[in-house]
């Protein structure tokens, strides 16, 4: 398994089951909570790099949900995943939650995992290039001790 990890929120268990077939063949964690509050439990106790999150659910709507976990994990992708036709809900979640990506139900099985593979590949290119940053500080430290 991968060091990344993604969490689907969605209220509707036949949605968290699509997206678990979906995503069987990803080589990263997958996470699965059936609400805003259970998926803020699995954020405290999991690493998590990308989340996915349904709009409309109860106790806590979607925009609400990306609003903490952006406030909590400010480093975590966030997708809004919704079938529902609200204009000024998906405002609230692009401000509020501060999502990359709005994704409409149905999806599209094949541009689902193409977008979660891309946040993937970025994440691993920025993962590398600090990495690098930090080989490099460390590598300039020597050479000025050494000068």
């Amino acid at each position: 398994m991968s060091s990344f990890g993604i969490l689907f929120v969605d209220d509707e268990k036949n949605i968290l089951s699509a997206l678990k077939r979906l995503t069987r063949e990803l080589e990263v964690n997958c996470y699965f909570a059936n609400s805003g509050k259970e998926g803020l439990e699995v954020l405290k106790q999991e690493k998590i790099h990308i989340v996915v999150s349904d709009m409309r659910m109860p106790e806590m709507m979607g925009d609400e949900f990306l609003a903490n976990v952006r406030k909590s994990y400010p480093e975590t992708v966030r997708f809004l995943l919704t079938g529902q036709s609200d204009f000024q809900s998906t405002i609230n979640a692009v401000n509020k939650g501060g999502i990359t990506r709005f994704i409409s139900k149905p999806w599209d099985d094949d541009q689902l995992i193409s977008i979660l593979n891309d946040a993937l590949n970025i994440l691993k290119l920025e993962k590398e290039n600090k990495s690098l940053k930090t080989k490099i500080e460390a590598q300039n430290l020597l050479l000025a001790k050494s000068n």
